[in-house]
C-alpha cells in the first residue's frame, strides 16, 4: 500500500513540489515548429528541446526512487512539475487539435532497465480506428517525452509510420494484427530521443518501447500524457472510443486526493499492458 499522505511525498523528493489544493497554470508562450503536416503523412512528430525550463534531471530521479522503493512510476505525477511539463508542450498541442481541448485522464511513466532486463511496452495501439478526422489529423493524441535519452541500445520508441502500415485505416480484424516486432522489419523506424525532446503520434499507429539492446546502457526514463479536440464531444459515435468523459482542464494541477485517485484508476486500467509485455 503506497502512503498516500503529503508529508511522505513531500519528504520522498524534496526537490520537487507537491501541493494539497488545485493549481491553476498559466498558459505557457513556446516557439513551435509545425507538426501538423508529419500526423497527417506518417502518424508521429519528433521534436528535439533543449530545456522546458524544468528540472528533468530531479524528475528522473524522482521516478528512479520510485522504481527502488517498488512503486509504480507513475507515482511520479504526485508531483506538481510533471503536471507543468504537460502544459509546457500547450503550442504544439493547440496547433494540432486546436484552440480549445482537453486532457485525457491517461497518465504514465516508465523506468526500463536494460541491465535488469526490461522493455517498454509491445507493439500495440494506443485508441484504434476512429481517432483521426476525415482529413488524417488526429483527434487525440499521446505525448511522450523521455527524462533521459533513449537510445537503440536502452529500448527507445519505435513507430511504424502510417505510409508503411497497410492496416492502419482499417477498421476489422486486420487492424490488430500482427503483435511481433519482426513482422515489422524494413517498415519500423527507431525514434531516438534526447532527454527532454517531444515525441507525439496519433493514437491508431503501431509503436512500441523496444527490447534494450545493451545490457550496459542507462535506463530509459520517460512520461507520457495524451489530450483530446473538443469537436469530439459533438461526436455521438465517439463513446466507445473514449468512455471516460472525466477530461481535464489542460491548465490546472489536480488537488493530492485527485492526483492519488487518478494514479490508482489509470494503475488499474493499464494492467493488460504488463500483461502484454
Amino acid at each position: 500500500m503506497v502512503d498516500t499522505s503529503l508529508e511522505y511525498w513531500q519528504n520522498l523528493c524534496p526537490d520537487l513540489t507537491v501541493s494539497a489544493d488545485e493549481v491553476r497554470l498559466p498558459v505557457p508562450e513556446v516557439a513551435i515548429q509545425d507538426v501538423t503536416k508529419s500526423l497527417i503523412d506518417e502518424g508521429y512528430f519528433h521534436v528535439p528541446f533543449d530545456s522546458w525550463d524544468l528540472p528533468l534531471d530531479k524528475m528522473a530521479d524522482c521516478i528512479t526512487r520510485l522504481k527502488q522503493l517498488d512503486i509504480e512510476p507513475a507515482w511520479c505525477f504526485v508531483y506538481d512539475e510533471f503536471w507543468t511539463l504537460t502544459t509546457k508542450v500547450h503550442s504544439y498541442i493547440e496547433s494540432v487539435l486546436d484552440k480549445k481541448y482537453f486532457k485525457l485522464p491517461d497518465i504514465w511513466a516508465w523506468h526500463v532497465d536494460p541491465a535488469k532486463e526490461e522493455r517498454g511496452w509491445k507493439v500495440h495501439r494506443d485508441r484504434g480506428p476512429g481517432t483521426t478526422f476525415d482529413d488524417g489529423s488526429p483527434k487525440s493524441l499521446t505525448v511522450w517525452i523521455p527524462l533521459t535519452d533513449a537510445t537503440i541500445e536502452n529500448g527507445c520508441m519505435y513507430v511504424v509510420p502510417q505510409s508503411k502500415d497497410p492496416n492502419c485505416t482499417k477498421d476489422d480484424e486486420s487492424y490488430y494484427a500482427d503483435w511481433e516486432e519482426h513482422f515489422y522489419d524494413g517498415m519500423m523506424v527507431a525514434v531516438e530521443a534526447k532527454a527532454g525532446d517531444l515525441l507525439g503520434w496519433n493514437q491508431q499507429i503501431l509503436h512500441w518501447g523496444g527490447t534494450p539492446t545493451n545490457a550496459n546502457a542507462s535506463p530509459r526514463i520517460s512520461v507520457s500524457v495524451e489530450f483530446v479536440s473538443r469537436y469530439v464531444i459533438r461526436l455521438q459515435d465517439q463513446e466507445e472510443i473514449y468512455p471516460n468523459k472525466q477530461w481535464l482542464d489542460p491548465f490546472t494541477i489536480p488537488s493530492l486526493d485527485q492526483k492519488i485517485e487518478l494514479i490508482h484508476t489509470v494503475s488499474n486500467r493499464y494492467k493488460h499492458m504488463w500483461d502484454h509485455k
